[in-house]
């Protein structure tokens, strides 16, 4: 269906199935309370929520990323840079992939889902984009961005895969 809906507008088709994206490693991975907290939103009122992966000089590529977390105490902190991410500057909460150390390459990520309105979260929509003009895309900026232990996403990112590949080439 995803991929019937790209033929007629990639941007309406990012639209509407943006949360889905964002959503599936918590359906596959995440615990008990931070799919209540988290997917109940999607469900009890009208929000958004964002996977933010795509990082500028990366791409996808999930291995070359740039964007830390490091442990301190019982919190993470995550600094980096997110870009051309889908609903990004309306999202609710963000599932944010980072990895503890580069040359770890996919050995270092982890996932964490967190609320949008944490100190030292940035967002903005990116503008004049030349397709998918529907679609909200932003660029986030975590700075020093301090998220619980329990804000860690045991996940794959390999489910989530298949629906980006549905989409426009």
């Amino acid at each position: 269906m995803q991929e019937e809906l790209n033929y007629g507008c990639a941007g309406i088709t990012n639209a509407i199935t943006a949360n889905g994206l964002a959503a599936t490693p918590l359906i596959v991975a995440g615990n008990e309370e931070q799919k209540r907290r988290y997917l109940a939103w999607l469900t009890s009122e009208f929000s958004f929520a964002a996977f933010a992966v795509t990082e500028p000089g990366a791409g996808s590529d999930v291995a070359a990323q740039s964007t830390t977390y490091r442990r301190v105490g019982n919190e993470f902190v995550i600094n980096g840079t997110k870009h051309f991410i889908s609903n990004g500057s309306v999202a609710q909460w963000y599932v944010v992939f980072a990895t503890r150390e580069r040359s770890l390459r996919h050995r270092g990520i982890s996932c964490f889902v967190l609320p949008k309105d944490l100190p030292g979260i940035w967002a903005w929509r990116m503008g004049d984009k030349l397709g998918q003009r529907a679609a909200d895309t932003a660029e986030i900026v975590f700075e020093d961005v301090k998220v619980p232990a329990s804000a860690r996403v045991m996940a794959s990112r390999s489910r989530c895969r298949p629906s980006i590949g549905a989409g426009p080439a």
